[in-house]
């Protein structure tokens, strides 16, 4: 079974063209409300019902060009929050899975988004609700389900950690550890995502000041959920997990507008993603775009935009329904639907891929800007790539990497390549090329473009 693959800083679809994710979050099984409002409206002179469900949002995500949607749900609080509660919890969830992979996209599972009925702020231990061991269990049974669909992710914790992130790292750790153990158990190799601490966000402060290492969670700890013993026993033997992608949420940690001015955010961001991408370690921006906790953070925005630019890093726009729980923050103009003021996504007025003519302009919430950027990472993706050594069949030597191309290769292209790949002569540690410690010996755009294994 093909599948993606994280290797260093980038991540790979199953046809070994680079991936970044880009797209946006969306409302699941027993979050606040529904992934659209419902209602009837008149939208380019075409009359389009919407239902709340992510099956009906699909055709309207994909007229963006996006490739990854993000089902934020909770699978395990026995009472309403609103939207989607119905009886069968583990329909919903496939029925998002079927129509969102279906359709060639990723489908992040976040189905363990409120911890202690909190969407942030807390680390899965044996005394919250739902326990780290419920997660995990949760997490076994989602494996099992999708250990052959390679389009669907796992991600166990929506935002970890409070404000004081340095005293939460073991913490924090150990709860990754067990779970990618338990999954990577199962058989699964599907991608796990797992997010830093501040509250997901692994700003570590409200100010422009760079991150301290001993303040992010990724940054310290990081390569220590791609290598570990058991957790719970430290006589068994190191294992190395592949497959784990690494997520922060931009918001006002990155870009609060009435404290610094933007370049200040940006290089704070660019600093952290810089450092991260130095450990060898893949990461994405899983939320970004919104006003969180009612401040505004336009420059969050900003940075995200830019940086992910630089870094060749995704990010998700949160969110879909662009309304709630504070108005007017959708990336379309807005239109009255059944007597509700809608400025979601699904209302953009052309659905064959060309740009929409009602995208928001405003300073705030730019539809525009979100659909340039996606076009724009969208079209400097690697989409060829030549695998040498490991288990690949170009190559049988000791190397194990990927060079990406911006065009796929033909068949005569990779055996031309492999031929001259197979026949040269690559100096050992003693002239400095190949470092036996793992260094880069040739790189690409800051990222390792080949790397001892």
């Amino acid at each position: 079974m093909t599948i993606f693959r994280t290797i260093g800083n980038k991540i790979y679809a199953p046809n070994w063209s680079e991936f970044i994710p880009r797209g946006f979050n969306v409302a699941g099984y027993n979050f606040p409300y529904f992934t659209q409002k419902i209602g009837t409206v008149t939208i380019a002179g075409t009359p389009r019902t919407f239902t709340g469900y992510i099956p009906d949002a699909v055709t309207y995500i994909q007229a963006w060009g996006v490739n990854t949607v993000r089902v934020c749900a909770d699978l395990f609080n026995l009472t309403s929050r609103g939207g989607d509660f119905r009886a069968d919890k583990m329909a919903a969830i496939n029925e998002a899975v079927t129509a969102i992979t279906g359709a060639g996209m990723v489908c992040i599972l976040d189905y363990a988004h409120f911890i202690d009925n909190s969407a942030a702020g807390k680390l899965l231990t044996d005394t919250t609700f739902p326990t780290l061991q419920q997660v995990i269990d949760m997490g076994v049974t989602l494996a099992n389900l999708y250990k052959n669909n390679p389009y669907v992710w796992l991600e166990p914790v929506n935002e970890p950690g409070g404000v004081n992130p340095s005293s939460e790292l073991n913490a924090w750790t150990y709860m990754y550890q067990k779970y990618i153990k338990a999954i990577r158990d199962t058989g699964a190799q599907n991608i796990i995502v797992c997010n830093d601490l501040f509250f997901g966000q692994g700003g570590a402060s409200y100010n422009a000041n760079v991150v301290p290492t001993t303040s992010s969670g990724i940054l310290s700890r990081g390569q220590n959920l791609l290598s570990f013993r058991d957790p719970d026993n430290s006589n068994t033997p190191v294992i190395k997990y592949d497959n784990i992608l690494f997520g922060i949420h931009v918001y006002e940690t990155w870009g609060e507008d009435s404290k610094h001015n933007q370049e200040a955010y940006n290089n704070k961001l660019r600093d952290y993603v810089t450092r991260v991408h130095a450990l060898g370690l893949p990461i994405y921006f899983g939320e970004f775009g919104y006003d969180n906790a009612g401040n505004s953070i336009e420059r969050a925005t900003q940075a995200a935009y830019a940086v992910s630019r630089e870094k060749r890093v995704g990010a998700l726009h949160w969110s879909w329904y662009g309304d709630s729980p504070h108005s007017n923050q959708g990336l379309v103009n807005a239109v009255v639907v059944s007597g509700q003021t809608m400025y979601g996504g699904y209302l953009i007025d052309r659905l064959d891929g060309t740009k929409p003519t009602n995208l928001r302009t405003t300073t705030r919430h730019n539809g525009n800007d979100f659909w340039e950027w996606n076009k724009e990472v969208a079209a400097y993706n690697y989409n060829g790539s030549l695998i040498i050594g490991g288990s690949s069949p170009n190559y049988s030597g000791y190397i194990d990497t990927v060079i990406g191309f911006d065009t796929a290769l033909s068949a005569d292209s990779i055996s031309t390549l492999s031929s001259s790949v197979n026949s040269t002569n690559i100096p050992s540690q003693s002239v400095g090329l190949l470092m036996e410690d793992g260094d880069f010996f040739l790189m690409e755009d800051n990222s390792s473009f080949l790397q001892e294994e």
